[in-house]
């Protein structure tokens, strides 16, 4: 398959995109972090202009020795699934080509920001995000890798595509979801159904 070769930036951000939808992941098997210390619990791609993948992650704050702000020892790794090694399901602090995203901008569990992206936070977490923006349609089916870290401790790993959470959103039986938010993703999975799944990000694009 051609490489397509397009430039991606990913940045740690409290968006109040309301266009964005969610796709909660549900909860995996235990990783070498228990998913009560730490697990990716979401994914959502917006449903109008330019489209972006955004990983949603949370930390049990008794859990470990947290540090904030712009020395913040925890956050998501991210990875796209092509770059890691044949039958690698498993994102550590040693992978190769990881994008390590610290937790900069982390809330509280009853902070606003969290209903506008869709999560119902639970007391005793700290939330946080990492999105890769600027997706282009031949990349929709791009998989990538996500995982909670906190200093060398990481979670679970999560695999999403703005075409898998656009078409498992659009066929979903949950009548929570707006029939518009629905459609619009029918859309999104049927225009990238047809592309393919390589993309080279760059590095330096990090925040």
């Amino acid at each position: 398959m051609k490489l397509l070769k397009r430039i991606l930036c990913l940045a740690i951000v409290l968006a109040t995109m309301m266009s964005m939808v969610l796709l909660p992941i549900p909860a995996s098997a235990d990783g070498p972090e228990s998913t009560t210390n730490m697990q990716i619990i979401g994914a959502s791609i917006r449903t109008s202009g330019t489209q972006g993948l955004r990983f949603i992650g949370r930390i049990k704050k008794d859990a470990y020795s947290l540090t904030y702000g712009d020395s913040a020892n925890f956050g998501i790794m991210l990875i796209p699934k092509y770059m890691l090694s044949n039958g690698t399901t498993t994102i550590t602090p040693s992978t190769s080509g990881k994008l390590t995203i610290a937790a900069k901008k982390a809330i509280e569990y009853n902070h606003p920001e969290l209903r506008t992206i869709g999560i119902k936070g639970e007391p005793g977490y700290i939330y946080f995000v990492a999105t890769v923006t600027g997706i282009a349609i031949e990349n929709y089916q791009t998989d990538f890798y996500a995982c909670v870290y906190f200093n060398s401790k990481y979670s679970a790993t999560e695999t999403r595509s703005v075409y898998g959470v656009a078409n498992t959103i659009a066929n979903s039986s949950d009548d929570n979801i707006p029939a518009a938010q629905k459609t619009a993703c029918a859309t999104i999975a049927s225009t990238g159904a047809s592309f393919g799944k390589d993309i080279v990000v760059d590095v330096g694009n990090v925040n």
